[in-house]
Parts: structure tokens; C-alpha cells; sequence
């Protein structure tokens, strides 16, 4: 099965017939001896979803296909009565994969629903079910029959399963990215396995790392490719991409339990045009490889010698394939004429009008006029290494030249390059400009690129955005565009399943990062404060109970002198005098005593505070930026000397 989503391809054992398939339900069995096609109209349980994976029984004389659906819809079709049959048990995802056993006794699938199923072909029902345990839905997968057993892969994950016992007999390292295609060779003992990091890993079945390595030259053009043992320990890759085929030898021996690889060669075939659709090798037709060539409608075939002597003879193979290579385009018979015809008919966007347009993959006169321009300064131009040279786009008009004949050539590099553009009025334009034609068929590549590579979905979205935009009513009123949206909505509802809980937790952290700075501004406004009263400090701080201020005030209030009546004495020596002569009076004169210091102890008060006051004047004139209240300075006084007066 080819990699392009599009349009899948398989071989039959003995490479007589040719199985084609478009994903909008379109499928063809050839002749390869004759040339002759054989339509296949598929049950209405197929007519409103994508075909996804197929495969052509490999016991000769046994006529089936199977088909397998975007629903996980399985259909058996005989190919001599035409009778065909949508099995019972079926998948509930999308089936990634579908290979027959070597007799075709039974096949096997793998669904994006974490099942891998064993179908029984004679009861035409399940025998054998496998579960992936795993926590979300699987992204892709892949199967290889060895046997009685199965080689199945699902993302980087690859492993060796006994479907009679239940047991997994081996799991093997080496992959970090989507495993995309296995091959096994003739005599089961080795096979390869390719994945979206570029390389081709060579495995001995029994052992579970990689005994050899190779790195292909363009990983996103890859289409299909060969792997064979020529000999016991020689082995043989072909790898065919869109634009050239690459080719190694090496020979895998064992010297003292230690493996030795030797890698005899690697050569590569530039082809001139697109021509080439398929290879494959027949065990049985053993010094041959088969190609299919063309194009998706018309197709033809030819066995290329590529083995003499069980060595793989470059030289004739690259005569035989630049021959195939310099035809020209097959020519579309009546029947695909007729098919190519069907026009439908829309409203245009923004005028309320109709116009007939070509959903079909016929070229209309748009698509003349933009390919008649001159193209030859936007076209790849490949140099001695094999690296094609991506041309410069400097405006709107380039871009969308570039991106109509990437399309039209099917130039996943080219491709690639311009939607990796990001520019917003860039691609608006670009899209609002394209044809009906090529917007169906770069919604196709969109598809692709969001279900491999989705960390590309931010500006992948974007064209997707102005495809909406700017074509919506296509995709409103063309059954046939429903079809090929409905994996993409598929994709995207299972991309963003967990979107609500990532922006409640968004919502969550942004409040707490929120309140974070708050606190962080409301302390830093406190500090400026605390900073701005400390630098405002005053000239004089008086503070109540400081002793060394009450023992100067203290002496100078008694330094003053007392009243005219007692002028001569202190306050200090008349209180002294008082208490002195109540003392020495007698219990019998205590009252007359107790009268008599009383009006002295008066006059003493009235001097003393007269001296109070006498001092707090001179302090306030002392310290003028002091302001005092004279009955509360009196009180203070007052206060502060009780202690003494009590004496």
C-alpha cells in the first residue's frame, strides 16, 4: 500500500493483477499480462466514507480484495461473480492496515480502535482479537505477515505476535518516529521496516535490535520500496520515491556470534517525470521487479529485469526504468473520459452566481492558463546530489504559481515548502485566488501533514482558516468535498477532545500567576512607603520617661527661686523644713502642726509651679519646633515629680 493517502496501490503474489483505489470509493483491478481494467462499484455502506487500506489475496487463482474504511467498515469483494460482503464484525476506528496471510486463508487488521483482528476468510468472521493496551487512540499502524505469525507496528512500536498461542514473541528497538511500511523477505528471516525519521532499519527476525541501518535521501517523497534477499546472506533495497529511485546492496553474515554487515553499494536513478506509480517483487517471478506506470486513471505495467545469477543487476535495472521513465503519458481511455466529465455546480462566495466547476480532477481552463505561465524559475532544479533547489517566493503571485503546479505534479518537498509559510495576507490571497480543483486537492494535503505531523498545526490551521473562508460554499453544497472532510473533522475532534480541561487549567494558573503579581506590587508599594517615612526623620524626638531629660529638668526647676515670701529658700529645702518641724512635734500638737504645714506646704505648691512654668517658657523658646500645651506640660510636670514631692 502506497503512503500518499490518496490513492492506494497493491500487487498480487505473482504480480498479474493490480489492485488501485481512490479515497473517495474509485477503485480498479488490472491485468497486468493484458492491460485490461475492471471497475469496481462498492456497496452503498462504502459510497459516504474514505477507503483506507486494501489488499489483494495472494493464493493464485483466488480472486479476493478486501477493503477496509475510515468507520472500520471491512468489505470482501470476489472479483469473478462481482458479489461483495460487508462483514458483521467490524472495527469502531479507522483502519490503518490489511494484509493476507501468505495461502490467504485468513487476514489480518489494525484499527486506530486499539484492535488488531484476525478474520477467518472461509467464515468470513473474526478468530482472533488482539488488544493494545494503551491509554489514547492509536495514531497509525502497520502489519506484515511471517507465517503463522504477524509483525505489527503502531506508532514506534514494533512487535513479533503468535496469533495461535497469544504470545508476543519479540518486541524490537530502533524506531523513534511512525512506523509507515514493513517488507519481509522471501525467506523470513529478515525484514525492514521504515518509519518518518528517515530510515530503513534491517532486522534479523530473531533479534531485536536493527543489524544495519540506511538513510534514505527524501523521507517525505517515499512511496513504496523492495526488500529482498538475493542470495542467503545478500540483500537488496529498492526504494522508490516520486522523482527518483535509490538503490542498496550488502550482505548480513554472522562471525563468531557477532553480526558483520558489509554495505556493497548505493546508486541512484533520477526519472524525468512522475510517471512511475508502483513497484513490487513476486517471489515467484524472482529476476523481475513489476512497475506500474502512468497515471491514477490509466495505468501500465511492465516487469523490469533487475536479478541475474541472484545478484541484483543495477545496470539493467536503470536501462529498463529510464526507458519506462522517457514514455510519455498514457493516454485516458473513454470510460475515464466520460468519469472525468462529471461537473457539479456551486454558488460562488461572495457573488450570488453559478459557475460549472471540475470537482473531479479534470483540467479546466483555470488550470491551462496558471500552468501555461512560466513555471521554469519555480520549478525544482535538482543538482548533482540529488537536492532539489526550492525556489523564491517574494509575493502572492509566486506563491500561488508554485503551490498550483506542486499540486498538479504531486511534489510533497514543493508542497511542504509553501505551507510552511506563515504569513496571514499571504495565504489569504494565495487561497482566495486557487481554483475549486486544487483547493479539494489541498485540503487532501492538509489532512495528511495534521495527522503526521501535528506540532505543524498552528500554521497548517491557518490554510485550513482561509480555505473557510474564502470557499466555504463549495464545501457546503459538494457531496464529494463531505467525504474528504469528514477524517479531518475526525482528526481535529480527537486533537482537541481535551481542550476544555487545558483552558480550565489555563484559566486556573493564569489566576494564581495574576494574584502572584498583586502581592508581588501591593509589597513593593508597602516598601516604598516604609523607605519614604524613613528618610523623613525629625529634628528633635522627645520621648516621655527618658531619664536623663526628667533628671536636668529637675534640677533646673529646683535651681529657681521660690516666691517673694520665701525667695531665700528652694522648694526643695522649704518642703525639708516642714516635714523637719512636723516631725519634731508632738502626738498632743499633731493637729495645730498638721494645720500650719498645710498652708506652708500651699505656698511651697504655688511656688513650685510658678518655677514650672517659668521653665517650660524657656524650653519652648529653646526648642521652637516643639510646641507644648501649658496644662498639659503642667500635668507631665506634675507627674514627674511626684515621686520627689512625696518625699
Amino acid at each position: 500500500m502506497s503512503i500518499e493517502s490518496k490513492v492506494f496501490y497493491s500487487f498480487s503474489k505473482d504480480c498479474d493483477k493490480f489492485l488501485l483505489a481512490h479515497q473517495d470509493n474509485k477503485a480498479s483491478l488490472w491485468n497486468c499480462l493484458n492491460g485490461t481494467e475492471q471497475k469496481i462499484l462498492l456497496q452503498k455502506e462504502f459510497l459516504n466514507t474514505q477507503i483506507e487500506s486494501l489488499d489483494l489475496a495472494k493464493k493464485k487463482g483466488l480472486e479476493i480484495v478486501v477493503f477496509a474504511n475510515n468507520q472500520g467498515k471491512i468489505l470482501l469483494y470476489n472479483v469473478k461473480n462481482q458479489e461483495q460482503s460487508v462483514l458483521a464484525k467490524s472495527h469502531t476506528g479507522s483502519v490503518f492496515d490489511i494484509k493476507f496471510n501468505e495461502d490467504s486463508t485468513h487476514f489480518y487488521t489494525i484499527s486506530s480502535d486499539k484492535k488488531l483482528f484476525k478474520y477467518d476468510l472461509q467464515l468470513k468472521d473474526v478468530t482472533y482479537v488482539k488488544e493494545i493496551k494503551r491509554k489514547n487512540l492509536l495514531e497509525s499502524g502497520v502489519l506484515a505477515p511471517v507465517k503463522d505469525n504477524v509483525l505489527f507496528a503502531y506508532e514506534n512500536k514494533l512487535t513479533l505476535l503468535d496469533t495461535v498461542s497469544d504470545s508476543e514473541i519479540l518486541k524490537y528497538k530502533g524506531h523513534s518516529k511512525n512506523i509507515k511500511m514493513i517488507r519481509v523477505a522471501k525467506n523470513n528471516t529478515h525484514f525492514a521496516s521504515f518509519s518518518d525519521e528517515g530510515f530503513i532499519n534491517i532486522y534479523n527476525i530473531k533479534e531485536e535490535k536493527p543489524v544495519h541501518s540506511v538513510n534514505i535521501l527524501s523521507k517525505s517523497n517515499l512511496i513504496n520500496f523492495v526488500f529482498e534477499n538475493t542470495s542467503k546472506n545478500s540483500f537488496t533495497i529498492i526504494a522508490l520515491h516520486h522523482d527518483f529511485i535509490e538503490t542498496w546492496e550488502f550482505t548480513i553474515s554472522k562471525q563468531q556470534d557477532e553480526t558483520k554487515v558489509t554495505q556493497n553499494s548505493n546508486k541512484s536513478i533520477k526519472l524525468t517525470q512522475t510517471n512511475i506509480l508502483y513497484i513490487a517483487h513476486s517471489p515467484i517471478k524472482t529476476s523481475t521487479i513489476s512497475v506500474a506506470y502512468g497515471n491514477n486513471v490509466s495505468v501500465q505495467f511492465q516487469n523490469v529485469k533487475a536479478f541475474t545469477d541472484n545478484k541484483f543487476d543495477f545496470e539493467e535495472f536503470k536501462k529498463s526504468i529510464l526507458t519506462i521513465n522517457a514514455k510519455k503519458e498514457v493516454k485516458v481511455s473513454k470510460q475515464a473520459e466520460i468519469d472525468n466529465k462529471e461537473k457539479e455546480v456551486y454558488v460562488l462566495n461572495e457573488k450570488d452566481q453559478t459557475e460549472t466547476k471540475n470537482l473531479n480532477g479534470m483540467e479546466t481552463e483555470e488550470d491551462k492558463q496558471a500552468n501555461n505561465e512560466t513555471i521554469l524559475e519555480y520549478v525544482k532544479k535538482v543538482d548533482t546530489n540529488n537536492e532539489s533547489k526550492i525556489p523564491e517566493i517574494n509575493s502572492v503571485q509566486s506563491l500561488a504559481v508554485v503551490l498550483l503546479q506542486a499540486l498538479q505534479n504531486n511534489d510533497t518537498q514543493l508542497i511542504d515548502f509553501c505551507l510552511e509559510k506563515d504569513n496571514e495576507d499571504l495565504i489569504d490571497q494565495t487561497v482566495r485566488g486557487m481554483i475549486s480543483t486544487k483547493v479539494i486537492i489541498l485540503i487532501d494535503k492538509l489532512y495528511e501533514r495534521l495527522n503526521s505531523l501535528p506540532y505543524k498545526g498552528r500554521n497548517l490551521g491557518r490554510w485550513l482558516k482561509a480555505i473557510l473562508k474564502y470557499h466555504s460554499t463549495i464545501l457546503i453544497t459538494s457531496p464529494s468535498v463531505h467525504v474528504k472532510l469528514q477524517p479531518l473533522m475526525v482528526l481535529i475532534e480527537n486533537r482537541t477532545k481535551n481542550i476544555d480541561k487545558l483552558i480550565g487549567l489555563r484559566g486556573k494558573i493564569d489566576m494564581v500567576l495574576a494574584l502572584r503579581r498583586q502581592t508581588k506590587v501591593e509589597q513593593e508599594a508597602t516598601n516604598a512607603t516604609s523607605t519614604d517615612e524613613a528618610k523623613r526623620k525629625p529634628l528633635v524626638v522627645y520621648e516621655e520617661g527618658d531619664n536623663t531629660i526628667e533628671e536636668e529638668d529637675k534640677r533646673k526647676i529646683l535651681q529657681k527661686p521660690k516666691s517673694k515670701k520665701n525667695s531665700k529658700k528652694s522648694k526643695e529645702e522649704e518642703f525639708s523644713d516642714s516635714v523637719s518641724e512636723s516631725d519634731s512635734e508632738s502626738e498632743e500638737e499633731g493637729q495645730d502642726n498638721d494645720d500650719i504645714m498645710g498652708s506652708e506646704e500651699s505656698d511651697v505648691d504655688q511656688d513650685f509651679d510658678n518655677a514650672a512654668k517659668q521653665h517650660i517658657k524657656e524650653r519652648q523658646e529653646k526648642y521652637k519646633n516643639i510646641n507644648f500645651d501649658e496644662d498639659d506640660d503642667d500635668d507631665i510636670d506634675m507627674e514627674e515629680d511626684s515621686d520627689f514631692i512625696e518625699m
